[in-house]
C-alpha cells in the first residue's frame, strides 16, 4: 500500500526532474484534480499555448488529485524552485477548502503569477419555469437549488442569494451533474459556471435566468445580469497559475511574458469565449491582491455563517 506521504514523495521527485534535453525547457503543468475533470481540460487545454508562446519549451500534465487541489497545492510548495513546476489554479475553489480545513498555510506557500480566464455563474432552470425570480419563488419549499461542489464559485453564490430564492440547496459532485439534474426534472435550479451551461442553453435543453457580474455577459447580452434582480456580487471562478516561493526571476519572468503573450493570441481569445470563459489577464501582483481580498473575505464569511456544516 503507498502511504500519503510517499505519494506525496513520488509527487515531488516528478516536479523536480531535470529538462531532458539540453537547450529544451521541459514544463511540467500540474492539475490538482482527476485526468478528464473541469480542471484537467482546462489545463491540457492551456499546455499547448503556453508551449507557443514559451520558446523552446514542451509541456506536460501531470494529475495530482487530492483534497479539492490542496494535495497539489502541498506538492508544488514543496517543489524544487527551479520553476518548472508550474501549478494550474482555480479560485475561488482552491482557497475556499484551505479555510475550510485550517491550512491556508498551503496558499501562503504559492507564488501566484496570474490568472488568464473568468467563469461566470449562470442560473438556469428546465424549459417551462417562468423564466424569472418570481417564477422561482413561487415553486416556494417544494423546490431545489443545485450546485457543484462546496467551495466552488457556483456554490458560494447560491449560500448567499439563498433567502432571495428559499429552495432546498444540494451540491452535486461535478457542475455536469447538477447540469443533468435539471435537465431530467430532478432540480428546479441550478448555480453553474457559464462554460458548463453553455452548450446546454444553446441547444434549449435549459433556460437561462441570469448571470453573475455587474454588466451582461456578451456570450449571452440579453440575460439579465443578478444586479438587475437585487442579487448580490458573487465570486467568479478564475483560471490561473502558480509557482514554488523562490523561483529565479528568469523563470518567473519567462511565465510572465507567456502569459502576456498567450492572452493576445486570437486563437486563445475565440477558443475560450466559444466555450463562455472571458478571457482576462490579471497580473502577478494585482492577482496576489485580490486572492489576499477574496480569502480574508472568505475567511470571514466562514466564521460567521459557513457555507458547509462544520465538522
Amino acid at each position: 500500500m503507498i502511504t500519503r506521504r510517499a505519494t506525496l514523495a513520488l509527487s515531488a521527485g516528478l516536479l523536480a526532474r531535470p529538462a531532458l534535453a539540453q537547450g529544451r525547457l521541459n514544463l511540467t503543468l500540474v492539475v490538482g484534480a482527476a485526468a478528464g475533470s473541469a480542471a484537467d481540460r482546462w489545463g491540457r487545454g492551456f499546455a499547448p499555448f503556453l508551449e507557443r508562446h514559451w520558446p523552446r519549451s514542451s509541456v506536460a500534465i501531470a494529475n495530482i488529485a487530492g483534497e479539492a487541489g490542496l494535495v497539489a497545492a502541498r506538492a508544488i510548495g514543496d517543489a524544487q524552485p527551479d520553476g518548472k513546476a508550474i501549478a494550474a489554479i482555480t479560485t475561488p475553489f482552491l482557497i475556499a477548502h484551505a479555510i475550510e480545513t485550517g491550512t491556508r498555510r498551503v496558499i501562503d506557500r504559492l507564488d501566484l503569477m496570474g490568472a488568464v480566464a473568468d467563469e461566470l455563474i449562470v442560473l438556469v432552470t428546465a424549459p417551462g419555469i417562468t423564466p424569472d425570480l418570481a417564477g422561482i419563488r413561487s415553486i416556494g419549499a417544494r423546490g431545489r437549488l443545485g450546485s457543484p461542489p462546496p467551495g466552488s464559485a457556483a456554490q458560494l453564490a447560491a449560500h448567499s442569494i439563498n433567502a432571495l430564492m428559499p429552495l432546498e440547496l444540494i451540491a452535486f459532485p461535478s457542475a455536469s451533474t447538477a447540469r443533468q439534474a435539471v435537465i431530467a426534472g430532478n432540480l428546479t435550479a441550478a448555480l453553474l459556471p457559464l462554460p458548463d451551461a453553455l452548450g446546454a442553453i444553446r441547444e434549449g435543453r435549459l433556460q437561462a435566468v441570469a448571470v453573475s457580474g455587474r454588466t451582461r455577459s456578451p456570450h449571452l447580452p440579453e440575460l439579465p445580469c443578478f444586479a438587475e434582480f437585487g442579487m448580490p456580487d458573487v465570486a467568479v471562478t478564475q483560471r490561473g497559475f502558480a509557482l514554488p516561493r523562490g523561483v529565479p526571476a528568469i523563470m518567473r519572468d519567462g511565465l510572465a511574458e507567456a502569459l502576456e503573450a498567450v492572452l493576445a493570441d486570437p486563437e486563445f481569445t475565440a477558443q475560450n469565449s466559444a466555450m463562455g470563459r472571458t478571457p482576462r489577464l490579471i497580473r502577478a501582483a494585482a492577482w496576489s491582491a485580490e486572492v489576499g481580498a477574496l480569502t480574508e473575505a472568505l475567511q470571514r464569511r466562514w466564521d460567521g455563517e459557513p457555507w458547509v456544516r462544520r465538522a
